[in-house]
């Protein structure tokens, strides 16, 4: 069966690439527990997923040996430093490691494409001071954009307070891409924070005297 692999938005097939395989290996959690003196049950303090590992074998071939090789070196290009890879109805965001080749007969290559990944969908959107987060792993970064309904001298957003608001400024407290934003102008020098915003599974309630909108990726194991 021909299964659809996009990086970057580009296909695979594009230069004659098959997948054949690919094996994807959730990384631990680790727990911080503590149960205390003379207590019989233990305490979660804190928890987190360390880096899942993805392997990926894709056939690669050409109507002769140079479009062989040429397709194969622009495969090993779509792979290349961060990447978004889609396949089986999943984006999984992944840092190469590694690309080991064998040749299989005449003009057939085989790659084994390793590196580090998290599983995730496409990017939610909503508007809420409640959010549901359908993601697994202990923590999820996310983006909150709020447009100031009043000037304010202190603004909460998140776990980022902005000093001095305008009315009807646009305010963004990016956690996935660690930026802070009044209108299109970097602003974190002019804001009190110690975290940038997260997302635990199930319901969240988001400090902000508006009503803000939310964006994440839900992320699996």
């Amino acid at each position: 069966m021909f299964r659809v692999v996009t990086v970057n938005n580009i296909p695979i097939s594009k230069y004659s690439g098959l997948l054949l395989d690919y094996v994807y290996t959730p990384g631990a959690v680790v727990s911080t527990l503590s149960s205390g003196a003379k207590k019989s049950i233990f305490q979660l303090f804190n928890q987190k997923s360390e880096k899942a590992s993805l392997t990926i074998s894709i056939a690669v071939k050409g109507r002769n040996r140079t479009e062989t090789l040429r397709n194969k070196d622009s495969i090993y290009g779509l792979f290349s430093g961060l990447c978004e890879i889609r396949m089986d109805g999943y984006l999984f965001r992944f840092a190469l490691a590694s690309i080991t080749e064998e040749r299989k007969g005449l003009g057939i290559y085989v790659l084994t494409i390793t590196g580090s990944a998290s599983k995730h969908l496409p990017m939610i959107t909503t508007t809420a001071s409640r959010v549901y987060c359908q993601s697994q792993i202990p923590y999820t970064d996310c983006i909150l954009k709020v447009t100031a309904s009043h000037n304010a001298l202190i603004y909460d957003l998140g776990p980022v307070r902005f000093n001095i608001v305008a009315q009807g400024d646009i305010l963004t407290v990016d956690g996935i891409n660690n930026q802070i934003k009044r209108g299109n102008v970097n602003y974190a020098k002019n804001c009190t924070f110690t975290k940038m915003p997260q997302l635990v599974p199930g319901y969240n309630d988001i400090v902000c005297e508006d009503t803000p909108q939310v964006s994440y990726y839900p992320t699996f194991y």
